[in-house]
């Protein structure tokens, strides 16, 4: 991966442990919900509309929109290419398809679901604004004569979903922890992000699988590998939970907290602030 110039590895793992020992850690949890009746009376604004499609007619082009759309304004999702969609397709993701477009017409979210008896499952459900996404939930509500429950996932977070429905009560989470991945190169990822602080601070990994990771590295103007640094300004830790961090899925201070990270107070606040605050999502089995 390093010969190629990848700069992250993604797995789902058949079992945590096992891989954290090469240097993997969670990044991303998979969280599903089971909706009642009471949680979806939700009623249409009136504002743009909703066109049903499926990934066999051209106006599915506009979902794959949305979506790269979407991607780009969260951590950690996958880049879909043509391939990835058709396997999407295979798989039976994509053929009901309810897509949300704006008074002008413009495309602001999607939904792919489908009905197994009394139950509507949500693969997906991909909104750019809360009118977006507070019409497609509009959408499944309006299908409340056909099922008992919905089963959702890919959907956002709980606290999204909580802020969009009408009555989330006894409303149902469930979440697996089942996204795993590792920084393949420091050096080459911490440039290519441009991770840039107002001083200078010392990341130290320890014990990686690898060695071209073990060392220190100097994060400043340009990232560089350096011999020593200043005891006050070098965080300590390992290529696992170096990942998790640098990726938003836990906190500096959390996990200084749980001893898998070694720095000063100053140096847990510089990487406070200098690390975006949204969680990582990832909707794509392999």
């Amino acid at each position: 991966m390093k010969d190629k110039g990848q700069l992250v590895s993604y797995l789902h793992p058949f079992d945590i442990p096992f891989y954290q020992k090469f240097g993997f850690d969670l990044v991303a949890n998979e969280v599903s919900a089971t909706l009642v009746l009471k949680n979806l009376m939700q009623r249409s604004s009136g504002q743009g509309s909703i066109v049903r499609t499926s990934a066999n007619q051209s106006l599915f082009s506009e979902v794959k929109a949305v979506y790269e759309t979407y991607a780009n304004q969260h951590h950690g999702m996958l880049i879909r290419d043509d391939a990835w969609w058709d396997r999407l397709m295979r798989r039976g993701y994509t053929q009901e398809a309810a897509l949300f477009c704006g008074p002008k017409g413009e495309a602001r979210g999607y939904l792919l679901y489908t009905f197994n008896k009394t139950e509507m499952v949500i693969h997906e459900l991909v909104a750019l604004d809360s009118t977006a996404e507070s019409e497609l939930w509009a959408f499944v509500s309006s299908h409340d004569s056909m099922f008992e429950t919905v089963r959702a996932t890919h959907f956002g977070t709980p606290d999204e979903i909580a802020s969009i429905l009408p009555n989330v009560t006894g409303l149902s989470i469930e979440t697996e922890f089942n996204w795993m991945a590792r920084i393949v190169d420091v050096e080459a990822f911490l440039n290519a992000i441009s991770f840039q602080t107002a001083e200078k601070v010392y990341v130290e990994i320890k014990n990686d699988v690898v060695d071209f990771n073990n060392g220190i590295f100097e994060l400043g103007e340009k990232v560089r590998r350096v011999q020593s640094a200043p005891n006050d300004l070098l965080l300590q830790t390992d290529i696992g939970s170096f990942s998790q961090m640098m990726f938003g899925f836990k906190r500096p201070k959390e996990l200084s907290y749980y001893g898998k990270v070694s720095a000063s107070e100053t140096v847990l606040a510089i990487f406070e602030a200098a690390i975006p605050h949204d969680k990582p999502r990832f909707y794509d089995g392999f």
